[in-house]
This record gives C-alpha cells, sequence and structure tokens, in this order.
C-alpha cells in the first residue's frame, strides 16, 4: 500500500492526457477546414459547433453523477467507453464527409455536420473524467504533477496542429478524421495501460457518509438557501465577472473555430492554419510552467484582470494582420490569454469564495465558457456569411473589450491565495 501510495503517475498521466489533447486539436481547430469541404456553410458549421457544445453541457452532470455513485464503473471505464464511441464517431466523419464530397448530396452533407457534432461533443465530454481521474489519483495519494502534465500536452497540441496543417494540405481534409481516430486508439491504450483503481468505501462507511452528507447539505440549506438565485446573491460581483467571461470565451471561439476563414483573406491556407494554432498553443507554456510562482508575486486578481486584456488584444491585431506573418506574431498573445484566465479564475474562486462554495464557484465558471463557445459558434458563422471575416473580427473585439473593461472593475481583489 505505501509502495502504491508512493508512485508518480505524472508520466503516464501526461502521456494520457496529450493523446487526449492531439485528438482535440484534430477535432476542433480543424473543424471548419473539414465542414467547409464538406461542403457546409459557415453559419451551418456554427450551429454544429455550438450543437457539440450544447450536448456536452447537458450530458455532463448526469455523466457525472453516474460516475460519483459507489457502485458505478471508475473513471477509468468511462474513459474508456467514450473513447470508444468517439473512434466509431471519427470512422462515421471520415466515410460520411468522403461520400458528402464525391456526390455533393445534401442528405450526406447533414449526415456528416450530425457526426461532427458527436464527436465534438464526446471530446468536450472527456475533458472532465480526466481532470476527475488526475484528482482522484492525488486523493489516493500518488505523486501527479498536472501543471507540468498540461504543459506537455500543450506541446502535444502544438504538434498536432502543425503537422496536421501540412498533412491536409499535402493530401487533403481525410487526414483530418483519420487523425480523429488515430488519437483514439492511443486514447484507448494509453487508458488501459493507466494504473488506477476506484476506491470504494465499506458499506458502513458508506452509509455513514451519505449521512453526514445530507446533513451537511440540510445545514447549508438553513444557513444560505439553495440554487444558483441564492449564491449570486451571495456572491453578486461574481455574476457579473462571469458575463465578462462569456463576452471574452466569445472572442477566443471564434478564433479558434474560424481560424481558417481568418487566414485565407491575408493568403494562409490549412498549413499556415495549423502553424497558427500551434504557436498559440507553445505561447501558453510559459504562463502554464511558471504560473505557480507569477501568482506568488501578483495577487491572482490582477492577473484574472489582465488576461482579459490580452484577449481583446489578440482579437483586434488578428483583426489589423495583413499577413500571414503578421497573423503568426499575433499568436503570441496567448501568452497572456487562455492559458492565463484558465488558472487565473481556479484561485481567483478558492480565494473569494467560502469552502462550501467553490465547487459551485468552479462549476459556474466552467459553465461560462461553455455558454460563451456556443455563442461564439453561433454569431461567428452567422456574421462571417452575412458580413465577412473583418465585421465578425470587429464586433468580437468591441464585446471582448467591453468584457475585458467591465472585468477590470468586477474583479475583487484577493488576499494571499492558500499556498502561496
Amino acid at each position: 500500500m505505501m509502495n502504491s501510495a508512493k508512485k508518480d503517475l505524472t508520466a503516464g498521466f501526461s502521456v494520457l492526457n496529450t493523446v487526449y489533447w492531439v485528438g482535440f486539436a484534430a477535432t476542433g481547430a480543424f473543424s471548419s477546414s473539414f465542414l467547409l469541404h464538406a461542403g457546409l456553410t459557415n453559419s451551418e458549421i456554427g450551429l454544429v459547433l455550438a450543437l457539440g457544445c450544447v450536448l456536452a453541457a447537458i450530458l455532463q452532470p448526469l455523466l457525472s453523477t453516474i460516475a460519483d455513485q459507489p457502485e458505478s464503473p471508475s473513471i477509468r471505464v468511462f474513459l474508456l467507453i467514450l473513447g470508444a464511441v468517439q473512434f466509431a464517431t471519427g470512422l462515421a466523419v471520415l466515410f460520411a464527409g468522403r461520400a458528402a464530397v464525391q456526390t455533393g448530396a445534401r442528405a450526406l452533407q447533414l449526415i456528416t455536420a450530425f457526426f461532427y457534432a458527436i464527436a465534438m461533443m464526446l471530446i468536450m465530454l472527456l475533458q472532465p473524467f480526466i481532470n476527475a481521474l488526475s484528482m482522484e489519483c492525488l486523493n489516493q495519494g500518488y505523486r501527479l504533477n498536472f501543471g507540468a502534465s498540461k504543459a506537455i500536452s500543450s506541446l502535444g497540441y502544438a504538434g498536432t496542429s502543425y503537422v496536421l496543417g501540412m498533412l491536409v494540405s499535402a493530401f487533403g481534409h481525410d487526414a483530418i478524421p483519420i487523425c480523429i481516430t488515430m488519437a483514439c486508439v492511443l486514447f484507448f491504450i494509453s487508458v488501459f495501460v493507466f494504473p488506477f483503481k476506484k476506491t470504494v468505501p465499506a458499506a458502513g462507511q458508506a452509509l455513514s457518509e451519505q449521512a453526514n452528507d445530507a446533513a451537511s447539505s440540510a445545514s447549508s440549506s438553513q444557513k444560505q438557501g439553495t440554487g444558483a438565485i441564492a449564491f449570486f446573491r451571495k456572491y453578486p460581483r461574481f455574476g457579473v465577472l462571469l458575463l465578462c467571461c462569456m463576452a471574452i470565451y466569445l472572442g477566443h471561439t471564434v478564433l479558434n473555430s474560424f481560424i481558417l476563414q481568418i487566414i485565407e483573406p491575408i493568403g494562409g491556407g490549412s498549413a499556415e492554419m495549423g502553424t497558427s494554432a500551434a504557436i498559440a498553443a507553445l505561447a501558453e507554456l510559459p504562463t502554464l510552467f511558471f504560473f505557480s510562482v507569477m501568482v506568488k508575486k501578483v495577487r491572482c486578481d490582477i492577473w484574472l484582470r489582465m488576461s482579459g486584456v490580452f484577449f481583446t488584444l489578440k482579437l483586434l491585431f488578428s483583426m489589423l494582420a495583413t499577413s500571414v506573418m503578421g497573423y503568426y506574431f499575433v499568436q503570441l498573445f496567448q501568452v497572456g490569454g487562455w492559458a492565463l484566465i484558465a488558472v487565473s479564475i481556479v484561485y481567483y474562486v478558492n480565494a473569494k469564495m467560502e469552502r462550501e462554495d467553490v465547487v459551485k464557484g468552479q462549476g459556474y465558471a466552467a459553465m461560462s465558457y461553455t455558454v460563451g463557445n456556443v455563442l461564439g459558434s453561433l454569431l461567428g458563422g452567422r456574421l462571417l456569411d452575412a458580413a465577412g471575416v473583418h465585421t465578425l473580427l470587429a464586433v468580437t473585439t468591441v464585446l471582448s473589450a467591453i468584457g475585458a473593461c467591465v472585468m477590470i472593475f468586477a474583479a475583487e481583489k484577493t488576499e494571499k491565495v492558500a499556498g502561496q
């Protein structure tokens, strides 16, 4: 028991997490490229991506509730099942997309769109289970450096984006679903060999824990009420902050989901799209590696405010870019974009909320990203078809700027975070 408790699982988890992000790069970053090739319009692509996000948001709490039951299979089993379904979906996308291109049949285009929405849903469903797996390993006494694993997986995302962009340019769009299916095979293997077993409490212990949880919940309800209304009455400025995050995430989604449409007018293609996504992923690495040091020097609320500024600047200079090289340079703003907000919001919630509200706060923060993702997909597709790339970037820059400005005032000053 002591040996397993001291075992370091960072290497194995890094492989698992990296393979996941390889699949995410193929599914997410290249979605517009594949679906445009299959014959869909920008508006339809936006609907496909939004549908995937909405389905994931609906299923995530349901599957999480099932997974939390003592009699349920382990998180590892859920990952294996979802990975296997994603493999089948990747094959369906490959053959349906190929048939849609060859025949031009509208029915086949819609079938391709449906399977791609399922692929997006599955890739998003996997992420919280992977995060939960890492936390459960730590709870069981294993050693696991999550930050280092995340940084390594970003390298995998960057490498995939670059190489897949080249492969699409050289061999065609079939390379995208082929990459998705290959990533699924590697993911399935990495999960299968990962040394994890679910800890199931003894019957008496489980009943005792359930009774304690029920008593705790009742006491908490008497003190502060239940539900979202009570939560945001307790933390009103956090609600405003989440609205700011939605506006910022909206622009972030546009830049991620419609890279090809943005880079084509300035002379780029699939290869350049992959390179730009790779540069953005690499730019995140310093923040991921060093944030634990950064937050000791500067309060996390200041880093949170700064992330909104970086997001907005990236949108602004994306709109102003007149060459592919200029657009490559713009990707460096990612150093203070997604990676910064993703980690600083976690610290911020932990610092500003009472312990019994932290999990809810993190959940609402994640929900704001989902809502921003859906809105960005829908708005991005419609604006691209109606008014073009420049108008899309102008509108999202303004929305992001408003969100960033309000965030500067909505974010509350934090004290030292635990562990600093």
